[in-house]
């Protein structure tokens, strides 16, 4: 239960897709071990992947995709001046406009001033298994 809790990155629903893919990966009452945990997190992952991940990564433009794939360079929060630099802008009057855009999609989010993050855990994720581009 730890390793699919740590995980989920603080993402409840994660936990649920793992419940469902172990039980379905079972089939009938018996010990969930290590083993069931990993697979029941991978087949999550690739649900997330297709479905979650995916479809908000189709919502944003291709610069909306740049800023987020500026962005999954961070271990967590993003700083609004790393994402400026990651994209080649002399200053974030230059990237404000798909900011804004992204925040308004709900793709993002701003936690603290100069900052912005993700607003689901697991995107960052899934632009480095994606090799998004």
């Amino acid at each position: 239960m730890e390793a699919v809790v740590d995980n989920a990155n603080g993402y409840p629903f994660f936990i649920q897709q793992c419940g469902y893919s172990i039980c379905e990966e079972i089939g009938e009452p018996g010990r969930i071990d290590y083993m069931l945990a990993t697979i029941g997190m991978e087949r999550a992952t690739e649900e997330f992947d297709r479905g979650i991940y995916k479809s908000r990564w189709d919502r944003a433009t291709q610069r909306g995709r740049q800023f987020m794939i500026a962005m999954a360079q961070d271990s967590s929060l993003s700083s609004m001046n790393d994402v400026v630099e990651r994209m080649g802008k002399k200053s974030q009057s230059g990237v404000s406009p798909i900011r804004d855009s992204l925040i308004s999609s709900g793709l993002i989010y701003v936690p603290e001033r100069g900052c912005v993050a993700f607003t689901i855990p697991g995107m960052k994720g899934f632009i480095e298994r994606s090799n998004a581009e």
